[in-house]
């Protein structure tokens, strides 16, 4: 019964932010996703961002006001409590080792988001790879996408490809089809699961010379 009435709540939790998603059906599909497959080039996983980092992300995109700047963020916040919900989603996230190197929001932001990957990354509904810049080429020098799939046999997979104005969603079998095995090699590609947490550690420290 508890689960039931968190999993209620959670549900329908982005009207309140109709002005964010502006009709964007994503955080609806998050919400009921089973297991989320993202693979991201520039930016860490909206899903593992901090308060910091997503307004610098925000500002960058050419966002100024600070009221729509902060509105936006406490969306994305919202958009975290699944993986931390009584029943959480399982995220499988493969970053690009090129995301560490561009400064976002200066040091101490970066310092406090890598310090959240890195815990975020001992849950065990979440699973965390970084593709080295070592890695020749790959399945993923396209763009960034999420593959989510759902726990209802009847709910097919849905690809989310994101872009400047709208985001791109997928649902046609053999579409869905290429990008689950794209990202299944991209995982592949990546560093292992342990390998990644040294390296996000590694970066970490790199950030902390520079405070």
């Amino acid at each position: 019964m508890l689960d039931w009435v968190q999993d209620t709540r959670l549900r329908g939790w982005w009207r309140d932010y109709r002005d964010v998603f502006n009709g964007d059906l994503l955080p609806d599909y998050e919400t009921e996703a089973a297991h989320l497959r993202n693979y991201e080039t520039q930016i860490f996983p909206a899903l593992l961002q901090v308060p910091g980092y997503s307004a610098a992300v925000l500002r960058g995109a050419g966002r100024t006001d600070p009221a729509d700047i902060s509105r936006h963020v406490e969306a994305r916040m919202c958009r975290r409590e699944i993986l931390v919900r009584m029943k959480p989603a399982r995220l499988h996230a493969v970053v690009d080792e090129s995301t560490f190197l561009r400064p976002i929001g200066g040091p101490t932001v970066m310092v406090e988001q890598l310090d959240y990957l890195l815990h975020m990354a001992q849950l065990p509904n979440i699973d965390l790879r970084v593709l080295p810049l070592a890695q020749d080429a790959h399945a993923g020098l396209v763009a960034p996408f999420t593959v989510l799939e759902f726990a209802h046999p009847l709910d097919t997979p849905i690809v989310c490809v994101p872009s400047l104005t709208q985001s791109l969603y997928l649902e046609q079998e053999d579409e869905v089809e290429a990008y689950q095995a794209a990202f299944r090699s991209i995982q592949e590609a990546a560093a292992d699961p342990a390998a990644s947490v040294a390296l996000v550690e590694r970066h970490r420290e790199r950030m902390r010379e520079l405070l």
